[in-house]
């Protein structure tokens, strides 16, 4: 059906260039408008926790299980935390099978998900390069950027692009996590540097507001 309606409709939003170039092979009429955020409005400002917690959180769902084990067994021992856990779902059940040390908080609904990254000082975003995942927005690097933690991501699209690359972390294999980690725990400079730089970067270049304004426009030429 989705494909039905995408050639049905006047024009198609993407979030990404990778999604238009797909979008577009069944419809040209497609406008790139990148995600955004509200930043500092409600639970998108800078956490005032990063302590209270374990040192790491990875904040996902249940379709990330292999993603995951991008970090390498058990990454970060009892200093990862996995946010967004369902205890019955069978992807969730095999994952904390593979992380037995780490923490586990629950999913939490959209009107206050972003407070699963409070109490921690670093976010992770692991991916595995697929034709699905490319697809993908990179809002795991502006909800970092929005709660003023560092973000250490797999070094494929999304997160591997020319606006945000010099201020994403990318490891390549599990000794890259550990050392980033390490690195930006032992390190303060490295740490505030990296935690600062994102944080100013997704206020300058996804302010929600900025986007919205293109939809009207695009509303508007109809």
């Amino acid at each position: 059906e989705i494909p039905a309606y995408i050639r049905l409709a006047d024009v198609v939003t993407a979030s990404t260039p990778e999604l238009a170039y797909q979008v577009s092979k069944l419809n040209k009429n497609v406008v790139v408008i990148p995600n955004g955020l509200p930043f500092d409005v409600g639970q998108f400002g800078k956490s005032g926790d990063k302590t209270s917690g374990t040192s790491v959180v990875y904040v996902a769902g249940a379709s990330h299980r292999n993603d995951s084990r991008m970090m390498g067994e058990n990454a970060f021992g009892n200093a990862l935390t996995l946010a967004g856990y369902e205890e019955k779902h069978p992807e969730w059940v095999e994952m904390k099978k593979y992380f037995p040390k780490a923490l586990y908080k629950g999913a939490k609904p959209a009107k206050s998900y972003m407070s699963l990254y409070d109490g921690h000082k670093i976010a992770v975003a692991p991916l595995v390069e697929d034709r699905f995942n490319i697809c993908k927005s990179n809002l795991k690097v502006l909800e970092a950027g929005a709660k003023g933690l560092p973000i250490i991501c797999s070094p494929t699209l999304p997160y591997l692009n020319l606006v945000d690359k010099d201020v994403v972390l990318f490891a390549e294999s599990p000794s890259d996590w550990t050392y980033l980690h390490d690195k930006l725990i032992k390190d303060p400079v490295f740490y505030r540097d990296y935690a600062e730089k994102l944080a100013s970067h997704v206020r300058e270049h996804y302010n929600i507001d900025k986007f919205n304004k293109l939809r009207q426009q695009v509303f508007d030429s109809f």
